[in-house]
């Protein structure tokens, strides 16, 4: 969160901004207690040695746009599925 959508802070509650999507992406201020703010707050924080895989692969902000692209590019082919071709069975074959 930057500190930018931060409203008011005093020692009772934290007054934020946030986007609601469902009403028609409105601004609104929500103002929560201390405690329930940083208990959301810190459920983004990662354990330690963890790390966040958003920002790895191919959705990496470095290189995103030319790797879609290319996905993009290999369309329907990416996803054909070979069939096995079935041995036919006949009363000669079942004759040995």
């Amino acid at each position: 969160m930057s500190e930018s959508r931060l409203v008011l802070v005093n020692k009772q509650s934290v007054c934020f901004k946030y986007r609601n999507y469902a009403d028609k992406h409105s601004e609104k201020v929500m103002i929560l207690s201390c405690s329930e703010f940083l208990r959301r707050y810190l459920q983004y924080v990662l354990p330690k040695g963890f790390m966040r895989i958003r920002h790895y692969g191919f959705l990496a902000n470095a290189c995103c746009k030319r790797k879609l692209e290319l996905i993009k590019g290999q369309g329907p082919n990416l996803c054909k599925v070979k069939k096995k071709r079935q041995k036919r069975v006949t009363t000669s074959t079942l004759a040995l």
